[in-house]
Protein backbone atom coordinates (compact mmCIF):
# COMPACT_ATOMS: atom_id res chain seq x y z
CA UNK A 1 0.00 0.00 0.00
CA UNK A 2 2.87 2.34 0.82
CA UNK A 3 4.47 1.60 -2.55
CA UNK A 4 1.19 2.35 -4.31
CA UNK A 5 0.87 5.64 -2.43
CA UNK A 6 4.41 6.55 -3.40
CA UNK A 7 3.70 5.83 -7.07
CA UNK A 8 0.49 7.88 -7.07
CA UNK A 9 2.30 10.79 -5.38
CA UNK A 10 5.03 10.68 -8.00
CA UNK A 11 2.46 10.56 -10.78
CA UNK A 12 0.56 13.51 -9.29
CA UNK A 13 3.72 15.58 -8.85
CA UNK A 14 4.46 15.28 -12.58
CA UNK A 15 0.87 15.51 -13.75
CA UNK A 16 1.19 19.17 -14.75
CA UNK A 17 3.64 18.25 -17.50
CA UNK A 18 1.31 15.56 -18.86
CA UNK A 19 -1.75 17.83 -18.75
CA UNK A 20 0.17 20.68 -20.39
CA UNK A 21 1.23 18.33 -23.19
CA UNK A 22 -2.37 17.22 -23.70
CA UNK A 23 -3.49 20.86 -23.80
CA UNK A 24 -1.02 21.52 -26.62
CA UNK A 25 -2.25 18.67 -28.84
CA UNK A 26 -5.05 20.57 -30.67
CA UNK A 27 -2.92 23.63 -31.49
CA UNK A 28 0.20 21.67 -32.42
CA UNK A 29 -1.93 19.17 -34.33
CA UNK A 30 -3.59 21.92 -36.35
CA UNK A 31 -0.24 23.44 -37.34
CA UNK A 32 1.33 20.06 -38.18
CA UNK A 33 -1.68 18.91 -40.18
CA UNK A 34 -1.73 22.22 -42.06
CA UNK A 35 2.02 22.14 -42.67
CA UNK A 36 2.17 18.46 -43.68
CA UNK A 37 -1.03 18.56 -45.77
CA UNK A 38 -2.62 15.87 -43.59
CA UNK A 39 -6.39 15.48 -43.50
CA UNK A 40 -7.26 17.47 -40.40
CA UNK A 41 -10.57 15.69 -39.77
CA UNK A 42 -8.72 12.37 -39.57
CA UNK A 43 -6.07 13.87 -37.30
CA UNK A 44 -8.77 15.29 -35.04
CA UNK A 45 -10.49 11.91 -34.78
CA UNK A 46 -7.38 9.87 -33.98
CA UNK A 47 -5.21 12.37 -32.09
CA UNK A 48 -7.14 15.33 -30.73
CA UNK A 49 -10.21 13.42 -29.50
CA UNK A 50 -8.14 10.83 -27.53
CA UNK A 51 -6.08 13.69 -26.06
CA UNK A 52 -9.25 15.44 -24.89
CA UNK A 53 -10.55 12.25 -23.29
CA UNK A 54 -7.23 11.79 -21.51
CA UNK A 55 -7.38 15.43 -20.40
CA UNK A 56 -10.80 14.89 -18.83
CA UNK A 57 -9.44 11.84 -16.98
CA UNK A 58 -6.47 13.85 -15.71
CA UNK A 59 -8.74 16.66 -14.54
CA UNK A 60 -10.83 14.13 -12.61
CA UNK A 61 -7.64 12.87 -10.96
CA UNK A 62 -6.53 16.42 -10.15
CA UNK A 63 -9.87 17.22 -8.55
CA UNK A 64 -9.19 14.44 -6.03
CA UNK A 65 -5.41 14.50 -5.66
CA UNK A 66 -4.18 17.95 -6.77
CA UNK A 67 -6.83 20.67 -6.33
CA UNK A 68 -4.21 23.44 -6.38
CA UNK A 69 -3.00 22.24 -9.77
CA UNK A 70 -6.57 22.09 -11.05
CA UNK A 71 -7.17 25.68 -9.89
CA UNK A 72 -4.07 26.80 -11.76
CA UNK A 73 -5.30 25.02 -14.88
CA UNK A 74 -8.70 26.73 -14.52
CA UNK A 75 -7.01 30.14 -14.29
CA UNK A 76 -5.08 29.34 -17.47
CA UNK A 77 -8.20 28.19 -19.33
CA UNK A 78 -9.99 31.42 -18.43
CA UNK A 79 -6.93 33.48 -19.35
CA UNK A 80 -6.72 31.65 -22.67
CA UNK A 81 -10.28 32.60 -23.56
CA UNK A 82 -9.67 36.26 -22.72
CA UNK A 83 -6.38 36.20 -24.63
CA UNK A 84 -8.08 34.74 -27.70
CA UNK A 85 -10.59 37.58 -27.63
CA UNK A 86 -7.68 40.04 -27.49
CA UNK A 87 -6.07 38.17 -30.41
CA UNK A 88 -9.21 38.67 -32.51
CA UNK A 89 -9.61 42.31 -31.45
CA UNK A 90 -6.22 42.99 -33.06
CA UNK A 91 -6.47 40.60 -36.00
CA UNK A 92 -9.98 41.11 -37.35
CA UNK A 93 -10.16 44.94 -37.47
CA UNK A 94 -6.72 45.08 -39.10
CA UNK A 95 -7.85 42.55 -41.68
CA UNK A 96 -10.94 44.62 -42.46
CA UNK A 97 -9.40 48.09 -42.43
CA UNK A 98 -6.14 47.25 -44.16
CA UNK A 99 -4.97 44.61 -46.59
CA UNK A 100 -3.84 42.43 -43.74
CA UNK A 101 -4.16 38.82 -42.77
CA UNK A 102 -7.26 36.97 -44.03
CA UNK A 103 -9.49 35.20 -41.55
CA UNK A 104 -8.07 31.70 -41.44
CA UNK A 105 -10.28 30.51 -38.55
CA UNK A 106 -13.25 29.35 -40.70
CA UNK A 107 -10.79 27.19 -42.65
CA UNK A 108 -10.52 24.98 -39.57
CA UNK A 109 -14.27 24.38 -39.71
CA UNK A 110 -14.10 23.71 -43.43
CA UNK A 111 -11.35 21.15 -42.91
CA UNK A 112 -13.30 19.40 -40.15
CA UNK A 113 -16.51 19.35 -42.19
CA UNK A 114 -14.81 18.37 -45.44
CA UNK A 115 -15.94 21.51 -47.26
CA UNK A 116 -14.14 22.72 -50.35
CA UNK A 117 -11.35 25.11 -49.42
CA UNK A 118 -11.29 28.28 -51.49
CA UNK A 119 -15.00 29.00 -51.51
CA UNK A 120 -16.95 30.99 -48.92
CA UNK A 121 -17.35 28.92 -45.73
CA UNK A 122 -20.81 27.98 -44.54
CA UNK A 123 -22.18 29.35 -41.28
CA UNK A 124 -21.64 25.92 -39.72
CA UNK A 125 -17.97 25.94 -40.72
CA UNK A 126 -17.53 29.42 -39.23
CA UNK A 127 -19.12 28.34 -35.94
CA UNK A 128 -17.03 25.16 -35.70
CA UNK A 129 -13.88 27.02 -36.69
CA UNK A 130 -14.34 29.67 -34.04
CA UNK A 131 -15.32 27.07 -31.44
CA UNK A 132 -12.06 25.25 -32.13
CA UNK A 133 -10.21 28.59 -32.14
CA UNK A 134 -11.47 29.65 -28.70
CA UNK A 135 -11.96 26.40 -26.82
CA UNK A 136 -9.44 23.92 -28.19
CA UNK A 137 -6.65 26.33 -29.10
CA UNK A 138 -6.99 29.52 -27.06
CA UNK A 139 -8.28 28.10 -23.78
CA UNK A 140 -6.06 25.01 -23.81
CA UNK A 141 -2.94 27.00 -24.74
CA UNK A 142 -3.72 29.20 -21.76
CA UNK A 143 -4.01 26.13 -19.57
CA UNK A 144 -0.64 24.83 -20.76
CA UNK A 145 0.96 28.22 -20.11
CA UNK A 146 -0.44 28.40 -16.58
CA UNK A 147 0.80 24.90 -15.73
CA UNK A 148 4.28 25.32 -17.19
CA UNK A 149 4.95 28.96 -16.35
CA UNK A 150 3.27 29.04 -12.95
CA UNK A 151 3.51 32.57 -11.59
CA UNK A 152 6.27 34.07 -13.69
CA UNK A 153 6.08 37.77 -14.56
CA UNK A 154 3.36 38.77 -17.02
CA UNK A 155 6.06 39.86 -19.48
CA UNK A 156 6.79 36.18 -20.11
CA UNK A 157 3.36 35.93 -21.70
CA UNK A 158 4.17 38.79 -24.06
CA UNK A 159 7.45 37.16 -25.04
CA UNK A 160 5.83 33.78 -25.59
CA UNK A 161 3.10 35.38 -27.69
CA UNK A 162 5.57 37.22 -29.89
CA UNK A 163 7.60 34.05 -30.43
CA UNK A 164 4.48 32.10 -31.40
CA UNK A 165 3.43 34.93 -33.72
CA UNK A 166 6.76 34.94 -35.52
CA UNK A 167 6.69 31.15 -35.86
CA UNK A 168 3.12 31.17 -37.19
CA UNK A 169 3.82 34.03 -39.62
CA UNK A 170 6.86 32.13 -40.92
CA UNK A 171 4.75 29.15 -41.99
CA UNK A 172 4.72 28.88 -45.80
CA UNK A 173 1.02 27.96 -45.65
CA UNK A 174 0.18 31.20 -43.87
CA UNK A 175 2.07 33.23 -46.44
CA UNK A 176 0.47 31.33 -49.32
CA UNK A 177 -2.95 31.93 -47.76
CA UNK A 178 -2.21 35.65 -47.65
CA UNK A 179 -1.05 35.75 -51.27
CA UNK A 180 -3.94 33.60 -52.45
CA UNK A 181 -6.39 35.94 -50.74
CA UNK A 182 -4.84 38.97 -52.42
CA UNK A 183 -3.29 40.46 -49.28
CA UNK A 184 0.15 41.84 -48.58
CA UNK A 185 2.34 39.17 -46.97
CA UNK A 186 4.34 41.75 -45.01
CA UNK A 187 1.26 43.38 -43.52
CA UNK A 188 -0.34 40.00 -42.85
CA UNK A 189 2.76 38.89 -40.93
CA UNK A 190 2.88 42.12 -38.94
CA UNK A 191 -0.80 41.80 -38.02
CA UNK A 192 -0.55 38.21 -36.85
CA UNK A 193 2.61 38.88 -34.79
CA UNK A 194 0.91 41.88 -33.15
CA UNK A 195 -2.19 39.76 -32.45
CA UNK A 196 -0.16 36.97 -30.85
CA UNK A 197 1.77 39.54 -28.82
CA UNK A 198 -1.44 41.11 -27.51
CA UNK A 199 -2.86 37.68 -26.65
CA UNK A 200 0.32 36.69 -24.82
CA UNK A 201 0.39 39.92 -22.83
CA UNK A 202 -3.24 39.46 -21.76
CA UNK A 203 -2.70 35.80 -20.88
CA UNK A 204 0.39 36.61 -18.82
CA UNK A 205 -1.46 39.38 -16.99
CA UNK A 206 -4.48 37.20 -16.16
CA UNK A 207 -2.42 34.22 -14.99
CA UNK A 208 -0.04 36.41 -12.99
CA UNK A 209 -2.81 38.51 -11.45
CA UNK A 210 -5.12 35.66 -10.45
CA UNK A 211 -2.17 33.55 -9.33
CA UNK A 212 -1.10 36.23 -6.87
CA UNK A 213 -4.62 36.35 -5.47
CA UNK A 214 -4.70 32.58 -4.98
CA UNK A 215 -2.55 31.42 -2.05
CA UNK A 216 -2.85 27.77 -3.10
CA UNK A 217 -0.65 28.37 -6.14
CA UNK A 218 3.07 27.94 -5.71
CA UNK A 219 4.90 31.31 -5.37
CA UNK A 220 7.94 30.14 -7.30
CA UNK A 221 7.61 30.84 -10.98
CA UNK A 222 8.21 28.13 -13.58
CA UNK A 223 8.34 25.28 -11.07
CA UNK A 224 5.75 22.59 -10.40
CA UNK A 225 3.97 22.27 -7.11
CA UNK A 226 5.63 19.79 -4.82
CA UNK A 227 3.65 16.62 -4.03
CA UNK A 228 2.64 18.14 -0.67
CA UNK A 229 1.33 21.34 -2.29
CA UNK A 230 -0.38 19.40 -5.04
CA UNK A 231 -2.54 17.38 -2.67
Amino acid sequence: MTQLTHLTDRFTSHLDWLVAALCLVPAVGFVLAWHMQVDFATFARFAILPALLALVACETWMARKAPAMLKRLAVGLMGGLVATAAFDLVRLPASLLFKGAPDYVPLVGQHLLGETIGIAPTAKAVMIGYGFHYLLMGALLGGAYALLAGRVHAAWGLGAGLLLGVAFAALPQFQLLSVGSGFSVEVAMAVVVAAFGAAGAILGTVVDGLGRANPTVTPIGFWRETPIEAK
